[in-house]
C-alpha cells in the first residue's frame, strides 16, 4: 500500500510459514514449535523484519492427521470428508468445489472450520492424512488474549491457546461414524439413517426457531450421535481430538494429560516427564469439562505434586 507521495506505506506478506519452511514445496509434513520458530529466524534474517513491527493478520492454523498411525484404528480420509456434516449453526460445503475439501459456515463467520485431504493435495509426500484447520476472518479474539505481532509466536503459551480453540471448535463438529454397525432389531436403526443425512441436520437447524430449542433439540442429536458412535463404532470424532491434542502438544514438546495420571480427588498428580520439558496439565480430557491447572517449566522430574500448588498463567 502506497500513500500519496507513492512511498511505499504499509506491506501486506501471506503465505505457509509451514511450506516456507520446507523450502515452499509442501505443508504436509509435520512442523514441530523448533521449526517453527527456525522460520521465523530465517525469514527475518533473509528479509530483514523487525517481526516485532508485524501485526498479525487473520490466521490459519491446524493439524495434519496421519490416518495410518491410529492407534488400533485405520481410517479412510475420504469417508471421513464426506461424513463432515455442520459445526454448531454452519453446515459444512465443498471448498472451492473439490470433493476432497470441506469448510464451515460463509465469509460472515469469525471463525471456518475446515476438514480435507492433505493427501489429496501432496499425493507425493504423504497418504491417507486427514487436514484440520481453523480459519479466522477476525483477529480481535486473539488480540485480547495478547497475540497481536508475529512475533508473539515465539511464545509457546500461545500456541496453546490456539490448540485449545482449535480442540474446542472440532469438538463441536457433528461428524457421522461410518463405522457404526448396528444389531439388526436395534431400536436405533431408522434415527441412525437420519443422523448421517446433511439434510436432517440442516432442516433441524432451520427449525429451531430459538436458542432454547436450538440447546435441546439439536444437542439432544449431536449427544445421541456421539453416544452411539462410542457404543457401536469407533468413537471416529474423540479419536480425532485426541490424535489432534497428542500430536499437537508433541510438536510443541509438551506432556499430555496421558503421560500421567490423576488421582479421584483431581488433589495430586503423579507422573514423570522428561527434563527441561514444558508440562501442560487438564483435570479431564477433551472433550469433557476441562479444568486448566497450569502450564510450567521445570528441570528436574516431579512427583505426587499437588495440583494447587502449581501456577495458573492464563
Amino acid at each position: 500500500m502506497f500513500n500519496y507521495k507513492n512511498e511505499m506505506q504499509e506491506l501486506t506478506v501471506r503465505g505457509s510459514i509451514h511450506t516456507f519452511y520446507n523450502n515452499g514445496l509442501h505443508n504436509a509434513n509435520r512442523l514441530t514449535f523448533e521449526q517453527f520458530k527456525t522460520s521465523l529466524d530465517k525469514y527475518t534474517s533473509i528479509f530483514g523484519i523487525d517481526l516485532t513491527k508485524c501485526k498479525l493478520l487473520p490466521l490459519e492454523n491446524g493439524t495434519n492427521l496421519y490416518l495410518n498411525n491410529f492407534k488400533n484404528h485405520i481410517y479412510n480420509v475420504d469417508e471421513i470428508i464426506e461424513n463432515t456434516i455442520c459445526v454448531k449453526r454452519n453446515m459444512f460445503n465443498r471448498n472451492a468445489g473439490i470433493d476432497t475439501s470441506l469448510i464451515s459456515g460463509t465469509s460472515k463467520n469469525e471463525v471456518r472450520i475446515k476438514f480435507y485431504s492433505k493427501s489429496a493435495d501432496y499425493p507425493k509426500y504423504c497418504t491417507d492424512t486427514l487436514r484440520t484447520e481453523d480459519k479466522l476472518s477476525k483477529i480481535r479474539g486473539l488480540n485480547k488474549k495478547g497475540i497481536v505481532f508475529v512475533s508473539d509466536l515465539y511464545n509457546i503459551k500461545n500456541h496453546i491457546i490456539l490448540l485449545e480453540k482449535h480442540l474446542e471448535n472440532v469438538s463441536n463438529i457433528v461428524l457421522f461414524d461410518y463405522t457404526i454397525k448396528m444389531p439388526k432389531k436395534s431400536k436405533y436403526l431408522k434415527i441412525i439413517n437420519e443422523l448421517k443425512n446433511p439434510n436432517y441436520w440442516k432442516k433441524l437447524i432451520k427449525n429451531c426457531k430459538n436458542s432454547k430449542e436450538y440447546n435441546t433439540k439439536y444437542n439432544e442429536k449431536v449427544k445421541l450421535l456421539n453416544s452411539l458412535s462410542k457404543r457401536y463404532g469407533t468413537n471416529l470424532l474423540q479419536n480425532i481430538i485426541q490424535e489432534t491434542e497428542k500430536q499437537s502438544l508433541k510438536d510443541l514438546g509438551v506432556c499430555n494429560f496421558s503421560t500421567f495420571k490423576i488421582s479421584k480427588t483431581l488433589k495430586n498428580a503423579l507422573f514423570v516427564k522428561p527434563k527441561n520439558a514444558p508440562l501442560y496439565i487438564w483435570c479431564t480430557p477433551y472433550p469433557y469439562k476441562v479444568e486448566r491447572i497450569g502450564f510450567i517449566q521445570c528441570n528436574t522430574d516431579i512427583k505426587n505434586t499437588s495440583l494447587q500448588s502449581l501456577p495458573y498463567n492464563h
